[in-house]
Order: C-alpha cells, then sequence, then structure tokens
C-alpha cells in the first residue's frame, strides 16, 4: 500500500498460522513456490486426507500445529464436522461428563500422545 507511512519504520510480520482447508489448492500453490505462510493449523480429523500435503510441509521445514479437536468433540453442534474423524473421537457421539470417566480421559489422553509421536509437528493444541 503506496499511502501508508511508517513513522517509526516498518514493523516486522506476527506470526501468522494458516488452518488448513482446502489442501490441494496449498499443495498446488508449494508446488508451485507461491506459498505464502510458514505456520500451519492441521485438523486432527482431517489428517488422513492431508497426509501428502503435511508430508511435503515437513519436507519443506514448515512450523505444524496439530489441533486434536477436543472442543468440537465436546459440542453437539460442532461434532457433525470433521472433527469426529479424530483417532480419539467417541464414535458414538459427543464427549460428555458420563463418557469421560478417568479411566476414558486417560486413554483419550493416551492416544492423543501416541498420535502426536507417530506424527511429529512443532505443537499439538
Amino acid at each position: 500500500m503506496s499511502n501508508v507511512v511508517y513513522l517509526h519504520g516498518q514493523p516486522a510480520p506476527i506470526a501468522r498460522f494458516l488452518r488448513v482447508s482446502e489442501h490441494r489448492r496449498l499443495e498446488h500453490l508449494l508446488e508451485a513456490e507461491r506459498l505464502p505462510y510458514d505456520r500451519f493449523v492441521i485438523e486432527a480429523g482431517s489428517l488422513k486426507e492431508q497426509q501428502d500435503l503435511v508430508s511435503a510441509l515437513r519436507q519443506e521445514g514448515h512450523e505444524l500445529v496439530f489441533d486434536t479437536n477436543v472442543a468440537e468433540l465436546s459440542a453437539i453442534a460442532r461434532y457433525a464436522g470433521q472433527a469426529r474423524n479424530a483417532p480419539w473421537a467417541n464414535p458414538d457421539g459427543v464427549l460428555t461428563e458420563a463418557l469421560g470417566g478417568l479411566e476414558k480421559t486417560s486413554s483419550r489422553a493416551t492416544r492423543s500422545a501416541a498420535f502426536a509421536i507417530r506424527e511429529p509437528s512443532n505443537q499439538v493444541k
């Protein structure tokens, strides 16, 4: 923008993250070396479909954050989306207090941690 005047110099860009949804378009941009982001959020429930992109981003050295979708798995209105495909999702419906006893919560945490180890990234949210 040519009409912007910086009084103290142009600020450095802040850490921008892109939540991946249209992974095919991002694959094409990455291949053409025109991908404008360095940091990406990948939803655990979408990982199988986005595995090619995730592998390519890792090879290029991009920062990846995996969203475990726990909030979405706990809300009736959000469970119907992609989150239900997360490896630790309850196949019978949303995560509730009745389903979340200590043993089951521990089991989900263990599965989430195992996923983080199998699918190394910079962070797991």
